[in-house]
């Protein structure tokens, strides 16, 4: 039995917003794999995780999770069972992504230096490392102690703002930020899902891959903003972020 919340904020934690609607639930054993597979991959769990919708800036949350910590997560979603509903996770995502970014910073690859945060089991930074850069792994439930700098002119984080609860966002940010390099030449790398609409059956918005914090274009780019980044999507899945310089100060009082 899972302790879950069902205290709705009275604003929106990514843009201060007040109107908050109930965007519907989906059992726990849901998981993004059962698109893929074109099946169920986990039984039902018999209990339900809402999700709600700022009507103001289009971000979806879910505030079920509040209150966990680390030994929660690692519990009830990040244990032994994950891959089943993330089979790309262990190998297949990781190698990919670090092929696509030394296909991009080739011509850096001497003289960049980079942290993958949220790296999972650093296999990504290994892959990177075979390809000659300089690379470092930071994960929050597989290397909370791992020893990283404040100066990568690289950050990565490949599928893991979705995972951040709601109101974590702006410090789980702000927390990558404080390893970029303050140059305006930096760069950071995020991959992650950006919601079109308000489509509640997309497969994106999966609880038992830990996906409680899904964003629109408009939030992420009010989250980026709150932190002094400028947000640039290549794609509805990739996106670059570089420091603002002269960064709006008028941030919503959260």
């Amino acid at each position: 039995m899972l302790y879950l919340n069902h205290a709705v904020p009275s604003q929106c934690t990514v843009c201060g917003g007040l109107n908050l609607s109930f965007l519907g639930e989906k059992d726990f054993g849901i998981s993004g794999g059962d698109f893929f597979a074109g099946r169920r991959l986990y039984k039902d769990h018999g209990q339900v995780i809402s999700y709600h919708l700022c009507e103001s800036c289009g971000f979806v949350f879910s505030v079920a999770f509040d209150g966990w910590g680390r030994e929660d997560f690692i519990r009830h979603i990040y244990n032994d069972d994950y891959v089943i509903g993330d089979p790309p996770f262990l190998e297949e995502r990781p190698k990919r992504n670090a092929a696509m970014v030394a296909a991009l910073f080739w011509r850096e690859k001497d003289t960049v230096k980079v942290l993958d945060f949220g790296g999972g089991r650093g296999l990504f930074a290994a892959e990177l490392t075979g390809f000659g850069f300089r690379a470092d792994s930071l994960d929050a439930y597989h290397e909370p102690g791992a020893d990283t700098d404040t100066d990568y002119d690289l950050i990565t984080s490949f599928e893991v703002i979705e995972h951040v609860p709601h109101s974590d966002q702006y410090a789980w940010l702000v927390q990558l930020k404080s390893h970029l390099k303050a140059s305006t030449e930096s760069t950071v790398l995020i991959g992650t899902e950006l919601m079109d609409g308000n489509d509640f059956s997309w497969w994106f918005v999966s609880p038992r891959n830990g996906h409680i914090s899904i964003h629109s274009r408009l939030s992420f780019s009010i989250l980026c903003e709150r932190v002094g980044l400028n947000l640039q999507s290549i794609s509805r899945s990739v996106h670059l972020l570089r420091i603002n310089e002269s960064p709006d100060r008028r941030t919503p009082d959260i």
